[in-house]
């Protein structure tokens, strides 16, 4: 039998200590009707953030036992919260967790927790995840300076191979990424030039197949700053382990479209949290961590992070 006396008062002071000023509102005990029966379900402790279809809810059970917290403890909890619809579930236990409550917990994207975890102000949540997408609306070389908008080049690298798409796409996130998104503002439209190392490269025509080797080649990309909220109840939360190093992180999908690159800027309860992977979803989608051959970025010179000129509002 659960004891909800000392413990749980701990479990409550912990969160309202780490969670002060985050927007979240903390009700223990908490009572929410059953969406299938209507009857009112006691929950221990319940989070509270935000409203209509962006409130996010996050139900905690504590359980102080003599023993580890086994996998019913888990099914159980999980069908509450389901039924309860609530978004976010988590088990505190003063003695730990068997190893088949874990694996339960991780199928049912429930975080397991100890007391001592609760003081560690990463176990607590995210707000929200700001996706700051720097979209090009217009792209063209400059060729030995020649601008003809018209003309459509394939190029190819000195040793006679291909530049392909893959390859193009790597070389312009390089780009993109060195702009400093903290120099841009919404609502206008920027211009940057991209200097590329003229000997690396051979353009040919793709009408004429005229075959032009290159003196100088800039690139010259017109983009602006979109920025927009993911909603809370997309993240989802779970551990990571890595030989002896085990991580709480929380996971959300977005799909990043064609000509966008993306930063994300994570806001945390409490505190900073940083981004540390952008895994791959579709074709489409340009992974950070490309593994391509480095060479490919060797490529592109004068790529300091610089301020861009901007030349007009966009709507």
């Amino acid at each position: 039998m659960a004891r909800r006396g000392r413990d749980l008062e701990k479990v409550v002071a912990s969160i309202e200590k780490h969670l002060d000023k985050s927007g979240f509102k903390i009700t223990s005990p908490a009572y929410l009707s059953d969406r299938i029966t209507q009857e009112n379900r006691e929950i221990d402790v319940l989070l509270t953030n935000g409203s209509g279809r962006f409130l996010n809810r996050v139900a905690i059970e504590c359980k102080d036992w003599a023993t580890k917290v086994g996998s019913p403890v888990v099914e159980g909890f999980h069908s509450k919260v389901k039924d309860l619809h609530i978004g976010k579930a988590i088990i505190v236990s003063s003695k730990g967790f068997s190893t088949p409550a874990l694996e339960k917990a991780k199928f049912y994207n429930i975080s397991c927790l100890t007391l001592e975890d609760l003081s560690d102000k990463k176990n607590f949540f995210i707000n929200k995840v700001e996706v700051w997408q720097k979209y090009i609306s217009k792209n063209h070389w400059v060729i030995n300076g020649h601008i003809d908008l018209k003309r459509k080049y394939k190029v190819y690298l000195d040793d006679g191979s291909s530049f392909d798409e893959v390859q193009m796409k790597a070389n312009m996130q390089k780009c993109m990424d060195s702009i400093d998104v903290d120099s841009l503002s919404e609502g206008v439209q920027y211009s940057k030039r991209f200097n590329f190392n003229p000997s690396c490269f051979v353009f040919v025509d793709e009408e004429s197949n005229e075959r032009i080797t290159a003196t100088e080649a800039y690139l010259d990309v017109e983009y602006h700053l979109m920025v927009t909220d993911c909603n809370p109840k997309q993240f989802r939360y779970s551990d990571l382990s890595n030989d002896d190093d085990v991580a709480r992180a929380a996971f959300f999908d977005y799909e990043i479209q064609k000509n966008k690159f993306v930063t994300f800027n994570i806001v945390h309860d409490v505190g900073d949290a940083v981004v540390t992977s952008i895994n791959k979803k579709t074709n489409k989608l340009f992974k950070r961590d490309s593994g391509l051959d480095p060479f490919y970025w060797t490529h592109i010179e004068d790529l300091r992070r610089s301020s861009c000129q901007p030349i007009k509002r966009v709507k």
